[in-house]
């Protein structure tokens, strides 16, 4: 009897986590999707050529449960351009990829708020398949644990 309790605890529990797994998948999903309908969404904003006014290189860190520690050089990128006539600023936080103070590069900026901009000129597929890929991950993992608690041994 007792043995009979503990295992469909633990069965419950499996099942539990598998649920999770699951909504975390269709979670990444949906921010892959909104992300890319964001992006959809100011494809038709007016492109400007923007001006490295400032990088700041630093290093991140990302530790681990064995005591190992990842490091990464990252560059905090903030740049100038005109738009209506007025000057604005932008920044690009975590970019793997360093910049030049005065290098030129093209950005899109709101015409409704053109003090905000966006360094991508073209919609991207990445959040998306991100996305999917984190869904198909989790989803399966999630189903094989629900499924494992249903099957009888």
């Amino acid at each position: 009897m007792w043995r009979s309790v503990f295992v469909e605890k633990k069965k419950s529990k499996i099942s539990f986590w598998g649920v999770i797994l699951i909504c975390f998948g269709i979670a990444f999903l949906i921010i892959g999707i909104t992300g890319y309908l964001q992006q959809l969404g100011q494809k038709d904003w007016p492109m400007e050529t923007a001006t490295v006014i400032n990088v700041d290189q630093r290093t991140e860190s990302s530790g681990s449960r064995h005591g190992y520690r990842h490091r990464r050089t990252v560059y905090d990128i903030t740049y100038q351009y005109e738009a209506n006539g007025n000057v604005y600023t932008g920044e690009i936080l975590k970019s793997s990829t360093p910049k030049k103070l005065g290098e030129t590069f093209s950005i899109k900026f709101n015409p409704d708020t053109p003090n905000s901009s966006v360094e991508y000129t073209e919609p991207s597929l990445v959040p998306v398949l991100s996305g999917l890929a984190a869904f198909i991950v989790f989803g399966f993992i999630g189903f094989r644990m629900i499924q494992k608690s249903f099957t009888k041994k």
